[in-house]
């Protein structure tokens, strides 16, 4: 086929490759592919209802409703409206239905993807090489080249658990070439993920891929556990293994009790402003008023909790909506996952489900949900199981 007629998929391919390495030029190629996709659908007078025909579409819309009602309502109406318009995110998760409508160009997104992964993976081993350990500075810690350590945590350990469902298809496919090339972009990966210190990703990364063992294979899970305990007790001396040890310790430090008395400050809030919240982008502004007398910091920007951080920007019913589109994604992918047949798209739904599990899990430790980096790829990563699920129906439709 021609270029002009590949386009789309081109520059969707271009976001993939970009997407963990640059927000600046991700999100170019992710405005450019959407803008010609939607010329595309009023050109072609394309039916956009079957691409909003998913369980997933209704509590998106209605969290994007109370969202826009929260803002109305809010404390600074402008400043609210204005940071609104990163709802428009979402959007990548019906961009991927839209796109990726065959399992050639899933593989070939995903292979961009990886290869993006990978470049950062090693762009974070070498800096934390340089930097900590001949440099001396010792409480360096990865970052991306557009994002803090915990936005390269979140986005790493999305990109770990992709890689390893690949990895395992591979295997059992007995493909050498993409085995080898998945086991060293995992361990790269794997590696750069470790150097950002963030403990709430590398949690949810392990969760992500204990929950595909434990749904696959429960041999394999015990295996996987075994795995982690023995690389525990080897490297139990190094700054990896006791930075879990503090884990365990953590509310009982200055950190962890500063998060306490954040989310107490936040709960109280949520009693004030319980049905429209203060509206997002509001916070540091009436912070002041509700910090805990305790706490040392004397502003936040956000909650280091998805849940509270919802609740407090949005309301309770903002976070129904919230809830009820992570638990539409969790059954949905499950169910489907469970129905398909032994085919790589049938890995593809694991992944978006374990994918999906993992996030939620993330965003008790951090705000991710409107990181916009973090979430673009997560809605990436799940639109591409939702086109997954959609090639499987028609394939037992043929």
């Amino acid at each position: 086929m021609k270029i002009k007629e590949n386009l789309i998929l081109y520059l969707f391919l271009l976001y993939a490759l970009f997407a963990v390495v640059s927000i600046t030029i991700s999100e170019f190629f992710f405005i450019l592919t959407l803008i010609l996709c939607i010329c595309e659908i009023i050109k072609k007078k394309i039916d956009i209802k079957k691409i909003f025909s998913t369980p997933v579409a209704l509590p998106v819309i209605i969290f994007i409703i109370f969202h826009f009602i929260s803002a109305l309502f809010s404390i600074d109406h402008f400043n609210s409206l204005k940071d609104m318009r990163k709802v428009y995110l979402i959007l990548m998760f019906f961009l991927s239905i839209y796109c990726l409508d065959n399992t050639e160009k899933i593989k070939a997104v995903l292979n961009a993807f990886t290869s993006g992964a990978g470049f950062v993976g090693l762009y974070a081993i070498i800096n934390s090489i340089y930097f900590k350990y001949i440099k001396g500075i010792s409480d360096f810690r990865a970052t991306s080249f557009s994002g803090n350590h915990m936005h390269l945590g979140g986005m790493l350990m999305m990109a770990l658990i992709i890689i390893f469902i690949l990895l395992i298809y591979s295997i059992k496919e007995k493909q050498k070439v993409k085995t080898f090339f998945y086991t060293i972009t995992f361990i790269i990966v794997f590696l750069g993920l470790l150097f950002t210190y963030t403990r709430s990703s590398w949690i949810s990364a392990i969760s992500g891929i204990l929950l595909i063992l434990f749904i696959l294979n429960k041999k394999w899970f015990l295996s996987g556990i075994a795995v982690l305990f023995l690389l525990f007790i080897l490297f139990f001396n190094t700054s990896f293994a006791q930075r879990i040890v503090r884990t365990v310790s953590f509310f009982s430090n200055d950190s962890g009790a500063e998060r306490i008395y954040m989310w107490k400050s936040g709960l109280n809030i949520i009693k004030d402003y319980p049905l429209t919240g203060i509206g997002t982008a509001n916070l540091e502004k009436i912070y002041p008023r509700y910090i805990n007398k305790n706490a040392k910091e004397k502003n936040q920007g956000h909650m280091h909790n998805n849940i509270l951080q919802i609740a407090v920007i949005d309301g309770l019913p903002g976070l129904a909506a919230f809830l009820w589109i992570f638990i539409a994604i969790f059954i949905y992918f499950y169910k489907n996952f469970i129905k398909a047949k032994e085919t790589y798209l049938k890995y593809i739904l694991l992944s978006a489900f374990s994918i999906s599990v993992s996030f939620f899990i993330n965003g008790f430790f951090e705000y991710n949900f409107f990181s916009s980096q973090v979430v673009l790829i997560f809605w990436f990563l799940i639109g591409t199981g939702e086109a997954a699920k959609r090639l499987i129906i028609n394939d037992h439709a043929n």
